[in-house]
């Protein structure tokens, strides 16, 4: 029988990744405490298959692929999350549940999510060497937030227009706000 009770105590991330192993449900570690991961909207299910989607088709035959939210990055800061889409530049393992070498995070807001998005796991993503994009998508009107690690820092920028592309130079592909929010209804 599977151990359900999430565990009230701080844990490290190798005693997260043990007991994670043995949950039929998915969980985070935020600051060493254990967070059960629940379901979304229409909408956010929606927008992050289209980031998924789009990108599957533009990185096909290179050698970083996406990544959905079954596959979990670790980051420099001892933390496990699921981002919504990530894309992962590292060598390919079938059988892995976590990215080998997490190059871009997309996480689509909820309204659950939003402010431990922005002031926990942002951090975090920023001080993981590996990744040199993160982009926030807001789920109730056309709007990212894109921090890109520059040469003297993160680089914070807004995109709010349909046509006006988020260029994602690590991996030579951009995708527009049209393809990120197609069929989104903004009800939520």
């Amino acid at each position: 029988m599977a151990d359900t009770a999430s565990p009230s105590k701080r844990l490290t991330v190798r005693q997260f990744l043990e007991w994670e192993e043995r949950q039929p449900h998915k969980y985070e570690l935020l600051d060493g405490l254990v967070r059960m991961m629940t379901g979304g909207t229409q909408d956010h299910g929606e927008i992050a298959g289209n980031i998924f989607a789009a990108l599957h088709g533009k990185l096909r035959g290179k050698p970083c692929r996406p990544c959905n939210s079954d596959i979990k990055v670790l980051t420099a800061g001892a933390q496990s999350y699921y981002p919504d889409v990530s894309i992962d530049c590292g060598p390919r393992d079938g059988e892995a549940t976590q990215a080998s070498r997490p190059t871009v995070i997309f996480e689509v807001f909820s309204k659950s999510t939003r402010q431990s998005d922005l002031e926990t796991k942002l951090p975090n993503y920023q001080a993981t060497p590996s990744i040199a994009q993160i982009v926030y998508v807001e789920t109730d009107r056309m709007h990212l937030m894109v921090w890109r690690r520059g040469e003297d820092g993160w680089e914070e920028s807004e995109i709010a227009h349909p046509e006006e592309p988020l260029v994602i130079e690590t991996v030579g592909v951009s995708l527009t706000l049209a393809e990120i929010y197609e069929d989104a209804t903004f009800t939520g």
